[in-house]
């Protein structure tokens, strides 16, 4: 209900509904038969997890469960957000340094950003796993929240 208006009842075919309470549960119940080996799941993110040192075995194997993946979105009647799937490289810069080439990777014959981190239960990783991005995400957090006591408190009684 918003304002007293209710929204009218519809069938739902497949899928999980946005926004409710069981929503969670029930995506991570629909995506169980997932047919992709390495993968985390809480809520509604899911993440393919690749490890290697060789950037064309690491594109092979993510190439191939992206594949699986885009078979199981059809046959589950589920469609993927392009503006959503995103890969990142975890390594030293050292190691990165030493890459003569790109990774570039698509499901369905959409291209998927490359990103240099990752936002995961509420915590940024980025790529060399320095906690640079979390750091910085947690002091603008902490700044706001400061300016926003510092305008409250003239309005807050003090103790005499």
């Amino acid at each position: 209900s918003d304002n007293g208006c209710l929204s009218d009842f519809t069938s739902l075919k497949c899928g999980v509904l946005q926004g409710t309470i069981l929503g969670p549960l029930l995506f991570l119940i629909y995506i169980k038969d997932l047919p992709v080996v390495y993968r985390l799941a809480y809520q509604n993110d899911t993440h393919l997890i690749c490890a290697g040192s060789d950037l064309h075995l690491i594109r092979s194997s993510l190439s191939h469960d992206l594949d699986k993946l885009g078979k199981w979105l059809v046959s589950s009647r589920l469609t993927l957000n392009p503006s959503k799937p995103e890969f990142m490289l975890i390594g030293s810069r050292k190691r990165f340094s030493t890459l003569s080439d790109t990774l570039e990777l698509s499901i369905d014959n959409v291209p998927i950003e490359p990103v240099s981190f990752v936002k995961s239960v509420g915590i940024c990783i980025d790529e060399n796993l320095t906690w640079h991005s979390h750091i910085d995400k947690l002091c603008k957090r902490i700044a706001s929240a400061i300016r926003v006591t510092m305008r409250v408190n003239p309005f807050v009684p003090q103790p005499h």
